[in-house]
């Protein structure tokens, strides 16, 4: 596995883009996880796209809490090696057990391959996982005096 370099960004602590780029990265992954639940209520046989935007929505929260901390991550998919840059403080690191299942659907969701395909059971895992994130990375946020 290879680790990264936990990188801080050339910006002020107290910039106010910060919140509003971190506040950006927030509301597309509740968008994943509004669209996700949506289709998983109303579209049969679409439990591979609503895990992929499950795992979007959990990867685009994690990425706003780095955005929040100003540290920079690379561009990669895997939930627990971006978790494991946030500091300690991030409640949402508790949920790294769920992250291995939830990072696989970046890609065996989205192509053919030697893997089964996602069922109502892996959508709703799924769902359920990228919820328990955005929650627990939102909830950091309003300690933090920050209205989404």
């Amino acid at each position: 596995m290879t680790h990264f370099k936990k990188e801080r960004s050339c910006m002020k602590k107290n910039n106010p883009r910060v919140k509003t780029v971190a506040l950006q990265w927030l509301q597309y992954s509740s968008d994943d996880l509004t669209h996700s639940l949506y289709l998983l209520n109303n579209a049969p046989r679409s439990f591979p796209l609503v895990c992929y935007l499950c795992q979007q929505s959990a990867e685009k929260a994690i990425k706003s809490a780095l955005v929040l901390e100003q540290i920079r991550f690379p561009h990669i998919h895997d939930l627990r090696i971006l978790c494991d840059m946030l500091p300690n403080a991030w409640t949402v690191k508790k949920e790294r057990v769920k992250f291995s299942k939830l990072s696989t659907w970046s890609v065996n969701a989205r192509y053919p391959g030697n893997w089964p395909t996602p069922t109502h059971e892996d959508a709703v895992g799924a769902e359920s996982t990228a919820r328990s994130i955005y929650d627990s990375v939102s909830a950091e946020f309003e300690r933090r005096g920050i209205l989404i």
